[in-house]
């Protein structure tokens, strides 16, 4: 039976934090024990929603990938796992809070939590046989708490499967391990660009581009506040027509005297540096501007005012950018 409330107690509302953080220590502290038992009933209970019987077989497995593998030998038509299990269903501390403070009471959604209670990370589920993937041995994720990890695997199972991933973009292997052993033909041949992103973040803007060879297309110097700016191209474009080119823009002189540069990418279809500059800031100049993918805001998230970013077209024809004062 559910129950209607309208508004949460202070000890409810306490209550949020801890089962959130109960879900995620139990799924990612490291721990890949399962109760064998608990996820044999809670298979058998599962067919039986479809009226199938119960499988023949559950076969336990140390990852997501051991199940897919085993699932296709036993049927070559599977193509991915279901979605029960901790590593898939998010909905579960959801509810599993709303049945703590007494709002639901429902028998298929308390089956559901002791399942995956029970270790499950995730499973394939066949007509006579089940498999069910344990948790990963080690889970390594940044301050927002994306899959994060410069030294070696951010997820990792007990039959050695793994993830790689940079502040939450899965990357393969060696952009990781071995950045600096890339080749040019590698890094042309990726076609992903958040993982081009990525690559050039964690080797270096100015080493990525050296490992591309780029040249200046053109060079601008702001007479206001005397910072340059280099608007560089790969020197190849073969079928790369939609890759960007990058600005180089020399940084005013910070706290701790230094003037670095940087390195962002950028519409290819630039024509200029100075053109390339204004395409990062919108046309009312002193409310946003653009910093590679991100947005700063100096009128307020709540402003109703509507930024309008000039094209690539309007940068091309009048480059000029005013400013009351380069920040």
């Amino acid at each position: 039976m559910n129950q209607k409330i309208e508004k949460l107690t202070p000890e409810q509302e306490a209550l949020i934090p801890v089962v959130r953080d109960e879900w995620i220590n139990f799924a990612l502290c490291g721990d890949t024990s399962i109760n064998e038992k608990a996820v044999r009933e809670g298979i058998d209970w599962l067919y039986s929603l479809d009226n199938y019987p119960p499988p023949k077989e559950v076969v336990i497995c140390d990852s997501p990938l051991e199940c897919i593998q085993k699932a296709r030998k036993y049927n070559k038509s599977v193509s991915t796992t279901s979605c029960i299990g901790i590593g898939e269903n998010s909905l579960v501390p959801f509810y599993d809070y709303f049945t703590r403070i007494g709002v639901i009471n429902h028998d298929g959604l308390n089956r559901i939590i002791a399942f995956e209670k029970a270790g499950v990370w995730d499973c394939v589920l066949l007509e006579e046989i089940a498999f069910v993937s344990r948790r990963p041995n080690v889970v390594h994720r940044d301050e927002q708490h994306r899959l994060h990890c410069l030294s070696g695997p951010a997820v990792s199972f007990d039959d050695g499967f793994c993830v790689y991933a940079y502040h939450g973009t899965s990357l393969p292997e060696k952009y990781i391990m071995n950045p600096d052993k890339l080749s040019k033909k590698e890094i042309e041949a990726e076609r992903n660009s958040e993982a081009l992103r990525a690559l050039a973040e964690i080797l270096g803007w100015e080493k990525f581009l050296n490992k591309l060879a780029v040249k200046v297309l053109d060079t601008w110097e702001d007479k206001e506040t005397g910072l340059t700016y280099e608007l560089l191209d790969l020197k190849s474009r073969k079928n790369l027509d939609q890759a960007p080119k990058f600005l180089k823009m020399k940084s005013p002189v910070l706290n701790d005297g230094t003037q670095p540069s940087y390195i962002e990418p950028v519409d290819p279809g630039l024509k200029s540096a100075r053109a390339a500059r204004k395409w990062q800031f919108p046309k009312i100049s002193e409310m946003r501007f653009r910093h590679g993918d991100v947005v700063f805001d100096l009128i307020g998230e709540n402003s109703d005012v509507e930024t309008q970013w000039p094209s690539v077209e309007e940068c091309n024809k009048d480059a000029e950018l005013l400013f009351q004062k380069e920040t």
